[in-house]
């Protein structure tokens, strides 16, 4: 059987109430910041990687970039014969 504290309920005061939520405050606007500079730093390789790729299509020549692209056939041969 448990001790008579575990079933004795635990007040807190209003003011211990207010320090725990400008705590959980703190917490959750560093987490933000983080959130922020992750964002931020995601943003920055979209954007290198858009300019790279944009200057990856001026190297590549017009007559490839309007080739057709997808599944491509060949004509078939003409049947074989014999004799």
């Amino acid at each position: 059987m448990g001790d008579l504290t575990d079933s004795v309920p635990v007040q807190v005061t209003n003011q211990d109430n207010s320090a725990t939520g400008w705590m959980e405050l703190a917490r959750l606007c560093e987490e933000l910041e983080d959130v922020k500079r992750v964002i931020a730093a995601l943003q920055s390789l979209t954007t290198s990687a858009s300019a790279a790729h944009d200057h990856d299509n001026e190297e590549i020549p017009e007559w490839k970039r309007r080739a057709p692209k997808g599944n491509l056939k060949m004509a078939k041969p003409d049947p074989f014969k014999d004799g």
